[in-house]
């Protein structure tokens, strides 16, 4: 008798059995082991006869597995065949053999004759299942359906190649990490990893595992070998945090939340050419107003790189001075579909913190070309304003040339009003005026003090309030917020699709963290004309930091555009509530990851000062319990065992008995 064979899957396995016997709809296979096996015709991939082995089941078992032992193809073969094939066309079996002819490794095949009953009359044999196992297996090349063997096309070849690779590193990736996982657990960590790239990579995804949790781009890759599912979150942080110190890696939590708010400093090589480019141009003053013969001051806080407003006194006349408020103008030279705005947008704003500042442009755009810096010539938006006792009044907005005369600090800035009080100490009268207004309109006019945290000698920190309600501070705020708001109107009167910036006026039953009624809701960008209430501005977009942030960057483009073509640069309106929702999400972001490393250096500043007396707010209040306490100026929160007398509010003064930066944990005792 001539056998028949068959391949199939069984348990998701492929097998190779002899048909002992065939009734109706099922067959009963034979596996190499012995073991027989119920199937049914529709399940098999492949059936071929063998060779004559008279009537011995024995003798048809074992030419089985003489001949499964070595059944595949050399790989040339295979390549030969797919050069031969239409990608994309299935091809049946029986065309494959004929196009495979004498090339088998067996150096070809005879057909058996065709047994009655066959479909189509053609019998296969061991050479062909040879053949159709390596089609099978080389599931790069070829993709098996019932009609036959599709051949893929080169680029179907390329991309399954590269997901293969990425599979095969993956795995190989999560091998290495369970042995670093392994050392680390056992308090070890080989010094020979100092240096390994692959080490180093391994513990900067830690790193992020640890900032962002199942958020991480690492989480799935890394969670399991890891065996960090299980984990709370509390749990998780300690355990990262201890792996981290044990292999000398641990960076401080500052750089761990500038990982959690995805900030970013780098910028890729193509944005820093296509940046380099750009501050070569050089700048064009056809079409603009020329300002370059005023004196024009920025007043900026110290170390300013970026300065993107300035001021100049065009003409005095009695009480009235007329202004050019000059704002850069980035959007000239950025376009929307320029890499750089792209960059922009997902960035929403440059970040400043004690740990560095996180431009929204490459450094030679927002320190150089795009600043406005003493001495150099530079592309401006302009607002002309004449403003008096009375209030302001927009007379014009120009596309200008601006050469900034000197750029100020906040101390030189009150060294100009107080020397030249005629037009500058006149200025900050007027600005005075200009707040006073506003209040009267509902703003909030208060009293400014920041902290100076000084952390260049890290083991020495020094801390100084600083007030910022000078007339050199509140002439450069009134002058930000008349420009702004100026803005608003503008595009309000000109019905431009905007971005403004509002704070409706009340919000109902809402109260402050003291239990105080809340007036005010958080200010919010959308594109809904309304009014900003906390600094009384019917109207209020932000416009006066392009460098600085992307909402501004549009809003700038949106003005100059209508003023010099009488079009806006941006009309979809979805598109603009977008940015708008990003923006608030990412400044959201930027203001508390700058909080949170502000408050880890005023903890260590702490202690580095045990026993510092402090004023301090009594926030609650519980009985036979550790109180908390805010301790002022620093907004800190404390821990404190208070005396009966005192009260939720009440302000005392505190001792500094312990302060851990790293677990965020301060106790006081109160003196007297």
């Amino acid at each position: 008798m001539y056998p028949e064979y068959c391949c199939f899957y069984f348990h998701q396995n492929l097998r190779v059995g002899w048909v002992r016997r065939q009734d109706g709809s099922r067959m009963e296979v034979v596996l190499e082991d012995g073991e027989a096996v119920s199937q049914r015709p529709g399940n098999m991939l492949f059936r071929w006869r063998g060779t004559e082995c008279g009537d011995d089941p024995g003798e048809a078992l074992n030419q089985m597995r003489r001949n499964t032992a070595g059944l595949g193809l050399a790989p040339d073969v295979l390549a030969g065949i797919y050069g031969r094939l239409e990608p994309g066309r299935p091809t049946p079996m029986g065309e494959i053999t004929i196009l495979a002819g004498p090339g088998t490794e067996q150096g070809g095949r005879e057909k058996e004759p065709a047994a009655d009953g066959k479909p189509g009359g053609k019998v296969f044999g061991w050479e062909d299942a040879a053949l159709f196992l390596s089609l099978l297996e080389d599931n790069l090349r070829f993709r098996y359906s019932r009609k036959g063997f599709i051949p893929r096309s080169p680029e179907e070849i390329e991309e399954r190649s590269r997901r293969e690779e990425e599979t095969l590193a993956r795995e190989r990736w999560i091998t290495r990490a369970r042995t670093w996982k392994e050392e680390l657990d056992r308090g070890e960590w080989d010094m020979s990893h100092s240096g390994d790239p692959d080490a180093e990579a391994f513990l900067e995804q830690v790193k992020s595992i640890l900032a962002l949790e199942k958020q991480s781009p690492y989480w799935n890759l890394l969670a399991k070998p890891l065996e960090l599912f299980s984990l709370h979150s509390l749990d998780l942080n300690e355990r990262l945090h201890h792996w981290l110190e044990l292999a000398g890696a641990w960076p401080g939590w500052p750089e761990i939340w500038l990982i959690w708010g995805r900030i970013e400093s780098a910028f890729t090589p193509e944005l820093n050419g296509l940046a380099g480019e750009l501050a070569l141009a050089v700048p064009a003053a056809q079409g603009r107003r020329d300002f370059r013969g005023h004196m024009t001051y920025t007043i900026d806080s110290p170390g300013t790189r970026d300065c993107d407003d300035g001021v100049s006194i065009l003409e005095k006349n009695g009480d009235s001075l007329l202004l050019g408020l000059h704002i850069a103008e980035p959007s000239a030279l950025v376009q929307r579909d320029s890499p750089l705005f792209a960059e922009a947008a997902v960035r929403m704003a440059s970040m400043y913190s004690l740990a560095g500042i996180y431009p929204m442009f490459p450094v030679v755009l927002s320190n150089g070309r795009f600043s406005l810096n003493a001495g150099e010539d530079r592309e401006a938006l302009t607002f002309v304003v004449r403003l008096d006792r009375a209030g302001a009044r927009l007379e014009g907005i120009e596309r200008s040339m601006v050469r900034v005369t000197r750029n100020l600090d906040y101390a030189l800035g009150q060294k100009l009003l107080e020397e030249e009080q005629e037009e500058w100490g006149l200025l900050a009268t007027l600005c005075s005026h200009l707040s006073e207004s506003r209040e009267k309109r509902g703003a909030t006019i208060s009293e400014r003090r920041d902290l100076w945290v000084d952390i260049s000698r890290p083991e020495h920190i020094t801390v100084e309030e600083v007030y910022r309600s000078g007339p050199v501070n509140r002439l450069v705020e009134e002058l930000a917020i008349l420009y702004n708001s100026l803005a608003g109107d503008y595009c309000r009167r000109h019905n431009l699709p905007a971005i403004y910036r509002t704070q409706p006026r009340f919000r109902k039953g809402a109260e402050d963290w003291y239990g105080k009624n809340q007036q005010t809701m958080a200010a919010r960008f959308n594109t809904q004309g309304m009014e900003h209430y906390g600094l009384g501005c019917d109207r209020y977009i932000l416009a006066t930091s392009p460098i600085r942030r992307f909402v501004d960057l549009v809003m700038q483009g949106q003005i100059a555009g209508h003023v010099s073509r009488g079009r806006v640069s941006f009309e979809d309106m979805e598109l603009l509530g977008e940015w708008a929702e990003q923006a608030d999400g990412r400044l959201a972001v930027h203001n508390q990851v700058s909080r949170r490393i502000e408050q880890y250096y005023l903890r260590r500043y702490l202690a580095q000062n045990i026993g510092l007396e402090v004023r301090a707010l009594v926030r609650t209040r519980r009985e036979s319990l550790l109180e908390q306490v805010v301790l002022e100026p620093f907004g800190l929160k404390a821990e404190c065992h208070l005396s009966s007398g005192a009260a939720e509010g009440d302000l005392i003064r505190v001792r500094v008995d312990q302060s851990d930066p790293e677990r965020e944990i301060i106790r006081v005792t109160p003196v007297g």
